[in-house]
């Protein structure tokens, strides 16, 4: 990315955006220049974004776009004015991108397909003369901005570039030469988290292909242990993405509620099974064992946000249970406060950021009190670190307090329209 920024004023304007930004966060006092650097370069971004994607011309190299988008969308994530709409102005931007102009290149070859077919990691560097191809950063980056639409989409701000990309992908399938879906002798057809994965896949070996025969040994081993645990990251993006979706069906009883809830079952089961030891191992571990190995680290961010999803699944299809009561619940409950402790004693509040999302479920779910003034403790001091964190501590506290008096769950998305948007990660 910051190779892509040196050459590109683009990406630069908007990493010194962030860069900036999080700076000013840090400062006891910040000075007027100081707050005004970080609106400079994003509005230095936005211009240039626009003229790059007004040009005429087709444009096959979207390194750049993608990244300007991906950081733009964290920059109002992190920093957007409370009413701003930038965040899901930027998603919507991203899937108008794919719709129109990235179509073409989203059919990913199998796993055991041709090892020679050619690939680049960067479209700029590739050189090649054969037939359209995304880069493997490319598609690394529609990955990352899959996660971010699904962040935005838990919190009715997002969902229009994960519904692009869907149904794009199921597109690319029906299209693929290779593939007759009347073929009973043929391969079946890609169930839509396979589409996904497929692509995940097709840009894990994007670091290698980067550095080539430079590629120092132990970061290619390290690479490769850690790749089911970022296989889950990415699975989680489409669960949570579908969980968002099916939180917006008005009548959990009508039979569209339940054909895509029994979906969405069907598929946290078989992610349930496929990452099995992953998830047993992530029981074993202790606040001991050693962080710096990044596996560990991992592990310990990633796996509640698979559990966060489960638990949402449930407080969307089990409206009226009490809370933290089924055996379920408190086992997904009790394993994000158990990784979260563990976290926070090696990165303290600040790296509870990494999981905001899954305490925040955790807060609204369990009946345990000391858990909930624990959670709400840390949420008002991850607000220091930045405003949409502090606009999520208020809304949970207030969700807290009305979900104590009415006995009853609130509808997160419909107590969101009288908030400050936020979304978190």
């Amino acid at each position: 990315m910051y190779n892509l920024a040196q050459e590109d004023p683009m990406v630069m304007h908007m990493a010194l955006a962030l860069s900036f930004g999080d700076m000013d966060l840090r400062r006891p006092a910040s000075s007027p220049e100081s707050s005004q650097r970080p609106a400079y370069h994003y509005s230095s971004a936005l211009r240039l974004l626009a003229d790059a994607v007004g040009r005429e011309e087709e444009c096959e190299d979207f390194d750049s776009l993608l990244t300007t988008l991906w950081l733009m969308v964290l920059y109002e994530q992190q920093f957007g004015h409370s009413q701003s709409q930038g965040c899901s102005n930027h998603l919507k931007g991203a899937a108008s991108l794919l719709q129109h102009r990235m179509k073409k290149f989203l059919q990913f070859p199998a796993p055991d397909h041709d090892t020679d077919t050619p690939t680049c990691a960067l479209t700029r560097k590739s050189g090649l003369d054969t037939r359209p191809i995304l880069s493997l950063y490319s598609a690394r980056m529609l990955v990352w901005i899959s996660g971010s639409d699904a962040a935005a989409a838990s919190t009715g701000g997002g969902g229009h570039f994960n519904r692009t990309l869907m149904a794009l992908l199921s597109e690319a399938q029906t299209d693929d030469s290779d593939t007759n879906l009347n073929d009973p002798f043929g391969p079946p057809p890609l169930s839509p988290l396979q589409s996904y994965m497929r692509m995940h896949r097709y840009s894990n070996s994007l670091y290698r292909v980067a550095w080539g025969h430079t590629y120092p040994q132990a970061e290619l081993l390290d690479d490769l242990q850690n790749r089911n645990i970022y296989n889950l990251l990415t699975v989680c993006n489409l669960l949570r993405f579908m969980v968002a979706e099916l939180a917006t069906i008005p009548d959990i009883s009508s039979d569209v509620f339940q054909q895509q809830a029994a979906s969405v079952s069907a598929a946290i089961r078989n992610a349930n099974y496929t990452y099995a030891e992953l998830l047993e191992v992530s029981r074993e571990l202790c606040t001991e064992t050693d962080h710096s190995q990044r596996l560990v680290a991992n592990i310990r961010y990633i796996v509640p946000t698979f559990y966060a999803i489960q638990l949402e699944f449930l407080r969307i299809t089990q409206p009226t249970s009490p809370l933290g009561q089924g055996s379920r619940q408190r086992l997904l409950l009790a394993e994000i406060i158990r990784l979260a402790f563990q976290l926070r004693s090696h990165w303290g509040d600040d790296g509870l950021r990494k999981i905001a999302w899954p305490l925040f479920l955790a807060g609204l779910e369990t009946d345990d009190l000391l858990h909930r003034e624990w959670i709400l403790e840390r949420f008002q001091k991850m607000g220091e670190m930045g405003e949409h964190l502090k606009r999520a501590f208020l809304f949970l506290r207030d969700a807290i307090a009305l979900q104590q008096n009415t006995g009853r769950r609130v509808d997160i998305r419909e107590m969101m329209k009288g908030y400050p948007m936020f979304v978190l990660n």
